[in-house]
Protein backbone atom coordinates (compact mmCIF):
# COMPACT_ATOMS: atom_id res chain seq x y z
CA UNK A 1 0.00 0.00 0.00
CA UNK A 2 1.57 3.30 -1.03
CA UNK A 3 2.44 5.94 1.72
CA UNK A 4 3.43 9.03 -0.39
CA UNK A 5 1.51 10.41 -4.00
CA UNK A 6 5.32 10.57 -6.39
CA UNK A 7 4.22 12.16 -9.91
CA UNK A 8 6.71 9.44 -11.31
CA UNK A 9 5.16 6.59 -11.33
CA UNK A 10 3.01 5.31 -13.82
CA UNK A 11 -0.01 5.12 -11.73
CA UNK A 12 -3.34 7.44 -11.88
CA UNK A 13 -3.71 10.46 -9.66
CA UNK A 14 -6.69 9.65 -8.21
CA UNK A 15 -5.45 5.62 -7.54
CA UNK A 16 -2.30 7.34 -5.43
CA UNK A 17 -4.43 9.42 -3.42
CA UNK A 18 -6.86 6.42 -2.71
CA UNK A 19 -4.00 4.11 -1.53
CA UNK A 20 -2.17 6.94 0.69
CA UNK A 21 -5.99 8.11 2.52
CA UNK A 22 -6.22 4.94 3.11
CA UNK A 23 -3.18 3.86 4.51
CA UNK A 24 -3.04 6.80 6.67
CA UNK A 25 -6.67 5.81 7.89
CA UNK A 26 -5.92 2.27 8.58
CA UNK A 27 -2.43 2.85 10.46
CA UNK A 28 -4.18 5.44 12.78
CA UNK A 29 -2.47 8.60 10.93
CA UNK A 30 -6.22 9.71 10.73
CA UNK A 31 -8.03 9.68 13.89
CA UNK A 32 -11.48 8.18 14.06
CA UNK A 33 -13.70 11.33 13.55
CA UNK A 34 -11.08 13.38 12.30
CA UNK A 35 -12.20 15.91 9.53
CA UNK A 36 -10.77 15.20 6.08
CA UNK A 37 -11.32 18.50 3.58
CA UNK A 38 -11.76 18.01 -0.12
CA UNK A 39 -9.70 21.46 -0.57
CA UNK A 40 -6.68 20.41 1.51
CA UNK A 41 -6.40 17.74 -0.12
CA UNK A 42 -6.27 19.11 -2.86
CA UNK A 43 -3.83 21.28 -2.33
CA UNK A 44 -1.92 18.74 -0.34
CA UNK A 45 -1.42 16.96 -4.01
CA UNK A 46 -1.59 19.68 -6.48
CA UNK A 47 -4.35 17.90 -7.74
CA UNK A 48 -7.99 19.88 -8.21
CA UNK A 49 -10.95 18.78 -5.48
CA UNK A 50 -12.48 16.06 -8.25
CA UNK A 51 -9.88 13.34 -7.85
CA UNK A 52 -10.02 13.82 -4.31
CA UNK A 53 -13.92 14.14 -4.10
CA UNK A 54 -14.05 10.34 -6.24
CA UNK A 55 -11.69 9.07 -3.64
CA UNK A 56 -13.51 10.14 -0.93
CA UNK A 57 -16.45 8.31 -2.11
CA UNK A 58 -15.04 5.23 -3.13
CA UNK A 59 -13.75 5.26 0.49
CA UNK A 60 -17.30 6.16 2.01
CA UNK A 61 -18.27 2.84 -0.06
CA UNK A 62 -16.09 0.91 1.45
CA UNK A 63 -16.91 2.17 5.13
CA UNK A 64 -13.54 4.33 5.80
CA UNK A 65 -15.18 7.76 6.15
CA UNK A 66 -18.58 9.08 6.37
CA UNK A 67 -20.32 11.77 5.30
CA UNK A 68 -22.38 14.36 6.87
CA UNK A 69 -24.34 17.23 5.32
CA UNK A 70 -22.57 20.89 5.77
CA UNK A 71 -19.70 18.93 7.67
CA UNK A 72 -17.82 16.84 5.30
CA UNK A 73 -15.88 13.69 5.60
CA UNK A 74 -14.62 12.55 8.69
CA UNK A 75 -12.46 9.27 9.28
CA UNK A 76 -15.33 6.86 9.93
CA UNK A 77 -16.67 5.98 13.95
CA UNK A 78 -17.99 2.46 14.83
CA UNK A 79 -20.01 1.34 17.85
CA UNK A 80 -20.00 -2.70 19.36
CA UNK A 81 -22.84 -2.98 17.45
CA UNK A 82 -21.54 -1.95 14.29
CA UNK A 83 -18.86 -4.16 14.68
CA UNK A 84 -20.45 -7.01 15.65
CA UNK A 85 -22.79 -6.36 12.04
CA UNK A 86 -19.33 -7.10 10.59
CA UNK A 87 -18.81 -9.95 12.66
CA UNK A 88 -22.12 -11.31 11.36
CA UNK A 89 -21.23 -10.85 7.75
CA UNK A 90 -17.52 -12.03 8.07
CA UNK A 91 -18.84 -15.56 9.41
CA UNK A 92 -21.38 -15.77 6.74
CA UNK A 93 -18.38 -15.44 4.21
CA UNK A 94 -15.13 -16.24 5.27
CA UNK A 95 -15.94 -20.07 6.62
CA UNK A 96 -17.10 -20.76 3.31
CA UNK A 97 -14.12 -19.02 1.65
CA UNK A 98 -11.63 -21.51 3.58
CA UNK A 99 -14.17 -24.19 2.67
CA UNK A 100 -13.62 -23.45 -0.98
CA UNK A 101 -10.10 -22.73 -0.84
CA UNK A 102 -9.10 -25.94 0.46
CA UNK A 103 -10.04 -27.72 -3.11
CA UNK A 104 -7.31 -25.12 -4.82
CA UNK A 105 -4.62 -23.96 -2.60
CA UNK A 106 -1.24 -24.86 -3.83
CA UNK A 107 1.78 -25.74 -2.10
CA UNK A 108 3.11 -22.28 -2.78
CA UNK A 109 0.10 -20.61 -1.56
CA UNK A 110 0.42 -22.49 1.50
CA UNK A 111 4.15 -21.30 1.57
CA UNK A 112 2.78 -17.92 1.39
CA UNK A 113 -0.11 -18.15 4.12
CA UNK A 114 2.79 -19.62 6.66
CA UNK A 115 4.34 -16.56 5.71
CA UNK A 116 1.89 -14.17 6.82
CA UNK A 117 0.96 -15.82 9.47
CA UNK A 118 4.86 -15.73 10.79
CA UNK A 119 4.84 -12.23 9.58
CA UNK A 120 1.64 -11.64 11.85
CA UNK A 121 3.54 -12.94 15.11
CA UNK A 122 6.45 -11.07 14.89
CA UNK A 123 6.80 -8.08 12.47
CA UNK A 124 5.44 -4.43 13.64
CA UNK A 125 2.97 -4.45 10.75
CA UNK A 126 1.15 -7.56 12.29
CA UNK A 127 -2.07 -6.20 11.54
CA UNK A 128 -1.41 -5.51 7.70
CA UNK A 129 -0.33 -9.06 7.79
CA UNK A 130 -3.45 -10.24 9.29
CA UNK A 131 -5.51 -8.54 6.66
CA UNK A 132 -3.31 -10.06 4.02
CA UNK A 133 -3.60 -13.62 5.48
CA UNK A 134 -7.56 -12.93 5.27
CA UNK A 135 -7.63 -11.49 1.78
CA UNK A 136 -5.15 -14.20 0.23
CA UNK A 137 -7.67 -17.03 1.57
CA UNK A 138 -10.63 -15.36 0.05
CA UNK A 139 -8.52 -14.76 -3.28
CA UNK A 140 -7.69 -18.53 -3.66
CA UNK A 141 -11.64 -19.28 -4.43
CA UNK A 142 -11.01 -17.11 -7.56
CA UNK A 143 -13.79 -14.87 -6.75
CA UNK A 144 -12.95 -11.05 -6.72
CA UNK A 145 -15.75 -10.12 -5.77
CA UNK A 146 -15.19 -12.59 -2.61
CA UNK A 147 -11.84 -11.10 -2.15
CA UNK A 148 -12.55 -7.52 -1.74
CA UNK A 149 -15.86 -8.20 0.56
CA UNK A 150 -13.72 -9.31 3.16
CA UNK A 151 -10.58 -6.84 2.76
CA UNK A 152 -13.07 -4.17 3.58
CA UNK A 153 -14.94 -6.10 6.44
CA UNK A 154 -11.57 -6.78 7.84
CA UNK A 155 -10.49 -3.43 7.26
CA UNK A 156 -13.30 -1.74 9.46
CA UNK A 157 -12.23 -4.16 11.88
CA UNK A 158 -8.48 -3.21 11.97
CA UNK A 159 -9.95 0.55 11.84
CA UNK A 160 -11.67 -0.01 15.37
CA UNK A 161 -9.46 -2.19 16.84
CA UNK A 162 -6.73 1.10 16.19
CA UNK A 163 -9.07 3.89 17.27
CA UNK A 164 -10.97 2.08 19.98
CA UNK A 165 -9.07 -0.65 21.60
CA UNK A 166 -5.12 -0.84 23.53
CA UNK A 167 -3.10 -3.25 21.09
CA UNK A 168 -3.22 -6.74 21.31
CA UNK A 169 -0.68 -9.56 21.71
CA UNK A 170 -0.92 -10.66 17.82
CA UNK A 171 0.32 -14.55 19.63
CA UNK A 172 -3.29 -14.25 20.02
CA UNK A 173 -4.59 -14.54 16.67
CA UNK A 174 -1.18 -17.15 15.71
CA UNK A 175 -2.87 -20.53 16.74
CA UNK A 176 -5.85 -19.86 14.73
CA UNK A 177 -4.24 -19.42 11.67
CA UNK A 178 -2.21 -22.11 11.47
CA UNK A 179 -5.16 -24.04 12.42
CA UNK A 180 -6.04 -22.81 9.00
CA UNK A 181 -3.28 -23.64 7.13
CA UNK A 182 -3.06 -27.07 8.31
CA UNK A 183 -6.71 -27.66 7.35
CA UNK A 184 -6.19 -25.80 4.13
CA UNK A 185 -2.56 -28.34 3.17
CA UNK A 186 -4.77 -31.37 4.25
CA UNK A 187 -7.19 -30.29 1.58
CA UNK A 188 -10.38 -30.67 4.21
CA UNK A 189 -12.94 -27.93 3.51
CA UNK A 190 -15.05 -28.70 6.17
CA UNK A 191 -11.92 -28.42 8.69
CA UNK A 192 -11.05 -25.30 6.89
CA UNK A 193 -14.30 -24.03 7.27
CA UNK A 194 -14.28 -24.66 11.22
CA UNK A 195 -11.24 -23.44 11.74
CA UNK A 196 -12.11 -19.90 10.24
CA UNK A 197 -15.36 -20.36 12.25
CA UNK A 198 -13.17 -20.50 15.49
CA UNK A 199 -10.77 -18.32 14.66
CA UNK A 200 -13.57 -15.78 13.90
CA UNK A 201 -15.92 -16.47 16.93
CA UNK A 202 -12.19 -16.17 19.15
CA UNK A 203 -11.83 -12.79 18.01
CA UNK A 204 -15.08 -11.19 18.26
CA UNK A 205 -15.92 -12.82 21.92
CA UNK A 206 -12.25 -11.11 22.41
CA UNK A 207 -13.56 -7.43 20.79
CA UNK A 208 -16.66 -7.75 22.73
CA UNK A 209 -14.79 -8.62 26.39
CA UNK A 210 -12.50 -5.66 26.18
CA UNK A 211 -15.48 -3.31 25.47
CA UNK A 212 -18.34 -4.58 27.99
Amino acid sequence: MATTVDRDRNVPLRQQIHEVLKYEILTGSLKAGQVIGEEALADRYGSSRTPVREVLRSLEQEGLVQYYPHRGYHVAEFKLDDVLDVFQVRMMLEPEAASLAATWATPEDMERLEELARENVSSTEAGEASLRFHRSIAELTGNRLLAGLVEQLNERIWLFGRAYLAPVNPQEDDLGHFKIIEALRQGDPEGARDAMREHLEHIRQRLSRRLV
